[in-house]
């Protein structure tokens, strides 16, 4: 009877894996959905600060040079040199975050394949024993009724 309640506990297990494998696998998708907005938005960032850049560059090679405005444009660049950098910083670290929510999803399925094992060892543990608890019970009704002859 231990085995049989051991046996509804392994399912129940088996039960949790499965949705935390899926909860794993969603927050994979997630973090791989971040990862490929960050991506855009450091791509993004990075075309603006060239497109700041060829401004500036064009700027300076001008005949006419107005030491305000030259001194906005090398803002905005530095301006978008930073976001860039930034915008490139935050897609590595969703890149990261992606990374260990596979190893995690990996780990999941690892677990659950564990837990699935052992359940259908102890399911197959359990059946086997009763079969041979019956084959017992059949064999003592058989050497009893053979006795009785």
């Amino acid at each position: 009877m231990d085995k049989r309640r051991n046996c509804r506990v392994m399912a129940s297990l088996v039960v949790v894996q499965r949705v935390r494998r899926l909860a794993a696998e969603v927050k994979v998708e997630e973090a791989l959905a971040e990862e490929r907005t960050a991506l855009a938005a450091s791509d993004a960032a990075h075309w603006s600060c060239e497109t700041a850049h060829q401004e500036w560059v064009s700027y300076i090679g001008r005949t006419s040079f107005s030491p305000e405005y030259s001194r906005a444009l090398s803002r905005r660049l530095l301006d978008r040199e930073a976001e860039a950098q930034d915008a490139a910083a935050r897609a590595d670290r969703k890149g990261e975050a992606r990374s260990s929510s596979q190893r995690d999803l990996l780990e999941r399925h690892a677990q659950l394949r564990q837990t699935e094992r052992s359940a259908r060892r102890m399911r197959r543990d359990v059946e086997r024993r009763n079969e041979e608890r019956k084959l017992a019970a059949a064999n003592d009704r058989t050497t009893y009724v053979w006795w009785q002859q």
